[in-house]
């Protein structure tokens, strides 16, 4: 089922049609939706609409893509939340990306960076962004991902 994900999020990066920030929330959406409700966490998810019609280059996809599917992953493995919160946001020529649980959190000191805190240094990393990981044990987690947007960004339309 991953390698099948995994093919089918590739051939979502590169076909074209799929090019535009709305497309990015749209699938966005629809895996918070899947993989969180199915475990009984509730989710809201808010975005920019001034973001949804600019164009967005593979690399961005794949890469915010990935971030987002970790993320969540995580809540839904380990949070033992209620509810999830994403958004997306235009901040001047940044994008602020947070993921927020209420679930368990954990003692960002006492944790081990296993591959799944890797990987969203490193998707950061490849944005040219940085990402804050904050969490309270018995309160949650929030992950902030920041980053510049593309040089050049195109509108649709």
């Amino acid at each position: 089922q991953e390698i099948s994900e995994t093919i089918s999020d590739l051939i979502w990066a590169i076909y074209s049609r799929n090019d535009s920030w709305g497309s990015l929330i749209d699938r966005t959406k629809n895996f918070c939706f899947e993989i969180l409700t199915s475990k009984g966490i509730q989710v809201e998810i808010s975005d920019d609409y001034r973001m949804r019609d600019q164009q967005l280059s593979i690399h961005y996809k794949k890469n915010l893509m990935m971030f987002l599917k970790e993320a969540v992953n995580n809540i839904a493995k380990y949070s033992n939340a209620s509810k999830a919160e994403i958004q997306i946001e235009l901040i001047a020529d940044k994008i602020q990306l947070i993921v927020k649980d209420n679930g368990i959190g954990f003692d960002p000191k006492s944790v081990t960076r296993g591959n799944g805190l890797s990987s969203l240094h490193a998707r950061a990393n490849s944005l040219g962004g940085h990402v804050d990981i904050e969490s309270i044990v018995g309160i949650g987690t929030t992950i902030k991902l920041n980053f510049s947007r593309e040089e050049n960004p195109i509108i649709l339309n």
